[in-house]
């Protein structure tokens, strides 16, 4: 007698995911009333885990990049004054179709949050670009105005700056 066909009709391939995306597990529901596993289509980016930052429904899974910045000290009082930290976001379920997009989003601690397109970003940079030059030459400024003299290296890493390069 043939050995009979394993049944099929169990099941369910995954779909296919577009390029640039992984299929992540995703914890949707609450903790009082059960999470349920189910698998996302996310970017490659983005590097929350959906599991641990669980949500009530798949419509609000966002995607997360590693958030990267610099803070701004100041030596009155020990700690950072300013604080600068940005990464790249989309909000899929969002109603504004620009927030749908990979964009860069720029945190800010009181909540309001700049969201910039590619370009704008690029732009952006080239003004803290700028602002870091001017920053490196107010720098200089000071300390020879404190009778000191500048580092040549720091005087290198200015050229540099200057030229578009990094320092």
């Amino acid at each position: 007698m043939a050995q009979s066909a394993i049944a099929t009709s169990n099941v369910h391939p995954f779909p296919a995911v577009r390029p640039g995306f992984k299929l992540a597990p995703a914890a949707i529901g609450s903790p009082a009333d059960g999470l349920q596993i189910v698998y996302i289509e996310c970017p490659n980016w983005c590097t929350e885990d959906h599991v641990n930052e669980w949500q009530h429904s798949v419509d609000d899974v966002s995607h997360w990049g590693d958030s990267f910045g610099a803070g701004i000290p100041s030596f009155v009082n020990g700690d950072d004054v300013y604080e600068l930290a940005a990464r790249v976001y989309s909000d899929p379920s969002s109603q504004d179709p620009q927030m749908r997009l990979a964009h860069v989003m720029v945190e800010n601690p009181a909540g309001m949050d700049g969201h910039l397109t590619p370009d704008m970003a690029d732009e952006t940079a080239d003004d803290l670009i700028k602002l870091a030059a001017k920053l490196r030459t107010a720098a200089r400024t000071a300390r020879l105005a404190n009778g000191g003299d500048s580092d040549p290296d720091m005087d290198e890493a200015l050229r540099r700056v200057r030229e578009g390069q990094s320092a």
